[in-house]
Formats: C-alpha cells, structure tokens, sequence
C-alpha cells in the first residue's frame, strides 16, 4: 500500500470516535505495519465475538476450539467450503456494490460515524484500534487506508452479515438467505458472500460429525 509515515500524517482533531484523546502519529509510526496489524486482527476478533446460542445446553454454532479461533487468518474467509466451521448457516450472496456498503463500511466505517458501540464490534480489538487510527489520520490520508483495506476486503469471499446494531446475527430463516446444510433447522449464524470473489465457486457446508449420528439414532428410534 502507499507509505504514509512521517510528520505529515496526523489527526486534525486528535480525539477518537468515543472521545477519548488520541495521540497523533509520530515520525517513527509506520502506518503499514499498523494498518496490516489491523487487518490481521480483524480475522481473529470476528471468530473471537461469535455468538453462542442463549441456552447453554445446545451445541455451538461455530465448531471451531480455542486453539483454531487464535489461528483464524483472512484466508478463513476466503474458503468455500464452510464444514468445519460453522454448524450450520444463513447465506446471502452480495453485489460488489452491496458487500462495500453493506459490510465493508460496517467493518471499516468512517470516523465520526457513531458505529463504536454496535454489539460484536464494540468487543473487537481491531475495531478500537481502527477508531484510534482514523482520529490520528488527515483526511486525504484516511481516504488511501480505507482504499487500501477495501481492495484487500474484496479478496474475502464471506463474513458475517452485519447488521446496523451488530456483527453477528442469527435467524432460524431469513428472507432471501440460503440455508447450509439443507437438513439442518434451528438458529444459526447469518453470512454474507462476496458474489464478485465467489466467480461460479459453491459454497458448501457438511453436517458435523455429531449431527449425522444423532440423525442415524433419530431414524433408528422409529
């Protein structure tokens, strides 16, 4: 990406989206090696903030450990095949002009947008450190960022659907979504697919090992 470092990156108010006072950048901050820690983040903060079912008994809706979470990169969301990861899911495909104001500029919103307290991203690491960022930026320079940080958001192929309140939503249906798998029922995860980034590819998702036996039992029990 183009190199904004130096004494003429700064804020022109100095103060993030929540009010607090932001430092501006100094001449040794390297606002590549911030900008790319933010994007890395990002892909571990949204599995991070995924939702759970409110009633306990019920299995996860994302299958993956602790130890697969902390290694959740950007290339997560560029696989197709969704089996591992999710239980089951509510997709939507997306235009190219959709997943920009959609999802990208709920991911990565201007300042001075309100947008700090919505539920998910307000528990995001990335999310603050974006805020921060954008408060020590001028504007000219907070047009090349998100420019840049939109043409890597347009290499994912899917994340979750936000919402105007939240990151996450879970629906048992929704209008115009498709469900993955077919068989499955109950709540789960709402995603948003980038049709441009799909190019003909299907996106697919097989039962979790435990469902399929827990199905077999079912037919058994009649």
């Amino acid at each position: 990406m183009a190199t904004l470092e130096g004494p003429d990156v700064q804020a022109s108010d100095g103060e993030s989206d929540d009010g607090e006072d932001i430092p501006p950048l100094g001449e040794n901050d390297n606002i590549d090696a911030i900008v790319e820690s933010i994007w890395v983040q990002m892909a571990f903060d949204i599995m991070y903030v995924s939702p759970n079912p409110k009633d306990h008994r019920k299995p996860a809706y994302v299958l993956l450990d602790q130890e697969a979470r902390t290694s959740t990169t950007p290339a997560t969301f560029q696989r197709s095949d969704l089996t591992g990861i999710f239980r089951s899911v509510l997709y939507r495909e997306l235009t190219s002009s959709q997943w920009e104001t959609v999802v990208f500029d709920s991911f990565f919103p201007l300042p001075n947008s309100a947008a700090l307290k919505r539920q998910g991203f307000r528990a995001a690491s990335y999310y603050k450190k974006w805020h921060h960022l954008m408060a020590r930026l001028r504007r000219r320079d907070i047009v090349v960022v998100r420019n840049e940080l939109r043409r890597q958001f347009r290499t994912l192929l899917w994340v979750p659907h936000p919402d105007t309140d939240r990151m996450w939503r879970t629906r048992s249906s929704m209008r115009g979504f498709t469900r993955l798998p077919a068989s499955s029922t109950g709540p789960c995860p709402l995603i948003a697919i980038n049709r441009q980034a799909l190019q003909g590819t299907r996106i697919t998702l097989n039962p979790p090992i435990d469902d399929v036996e827990q199905g077999e039992m079912d037919e058994e029990d009649f």
